[in-house]
Order: structure tokens, then sequence, then C-alpha cells
């Protein structure tokens, strides 16, 4: 059909073809590099956390950094650098993130704990090329650089 059709409308739209089909081929590569980018980026940032390394976590950390409850109506609380290493690190990390049954057991794990066990992202992780939802935090690619953005707090900050 295609064929039929760019036979009946000439160069123009085989032109105009074309490049439609160099525009759909370089969002598909172009969103298999986000994925990748943002693999060896959750594989640096896990690292850092593993480590308790606050400050390489900062260096991956878009200030001011976003937080929130869990509530809809929760106030984002923007927060810097400072506050970021001495207060609302550790307080994420040490937070409820999931709880498990194993063997008629309720296990609770922090989300240190989920992070470290989270070593490879599913598909559903990304929910853009440059937007991610992993855990209980929001990540953005700034340029061709991935930076948590967004951090949800079980307790929210007070301004």
């Amino acid at each position: 059909m295609a064929a039929c059709w760019l036979k009946e409308y000439g160069h123009g739209a085989k032109s105009i073809y074309l490049l439609f089909l160099v525009i759909l081929l370089s969002a598909c590569t172009t969103s298999a590099i986000a994925a990748e980018d943002l693999q060896q980026f959750w594989n640096q940032f896990r690292q850092a956390v593993e480590k308790n390394d606050k400050t390489r976590v900062a260096e991956m950390t878009q200030f001011p950094l976003e937080t929130r409850g869990p509530m809809d109506s929760d106030r984002v609380i923007p927060v810097g650098r400072d506050k970021f290493v001495k207060e609302v690190y550790d307080k994420a990390m040490d937070q409820l993130e999931d709880s498990v049954v194993v063997g008629g057991k309720v296990i609770d794990k922090n989300l240190r704990e989920a992070i470290l066990e989270k070593t490879t992202l599913a598909p559903n992780d990304q929910q853009s090329a440059d937007f991610a939802f992993i855990l209980s935090m929001e990540f953005t690619r700034i340029g061709n650089i991935w930076k948590l953005s967004r951090i949800y707090l079980e307790e929210p900050l007070e301004e």
C-alpha cells in the first residue's frame, strides 16, 4: 500500500515518508539510550547508597530537591543540599518502603534495603525518556544527566 501511495505522489512524498521513518527510528533509539543511561545511573546511585556516601548521592541530586508526603494534599517542600545531607537523606533511607510476607511472617524493608535489592530497573520504572519513578523517588534527566529530583517521605517535612 505504501509503495502505491509513493508511486502516485512522486518524489516529494518519498521524501516526507523517509523523513517520517528517520524521525521514528531516532525516537526509538533515543528511548533505548535513555533507558541504558538510566540503568547506569541507577547502578552508581545504588553504590553510593550502599556505601552510605551522602556526598555522592547529593552530587546525583537536583537541588532544591522536592520532598513531599504520601498524600496528594501534602505540599511540596524544597530542600537544599545541606538539609538533604544532614537530615533528609537518613530520614528517607530509614523510612518503610515495602512489607512482604515470608513464611507467614511480615518482613519490613526500608528504602535503603529496597534500593540495594533493586539491581535491575523494570521497563515501567522509566515513564518517559526524561522521567523515571523508582520506589518512592522521582528522577529527571537534565540534558544527558539523570538526577534525583523528588522524594516522597512517610512523614512530610515542615517548612
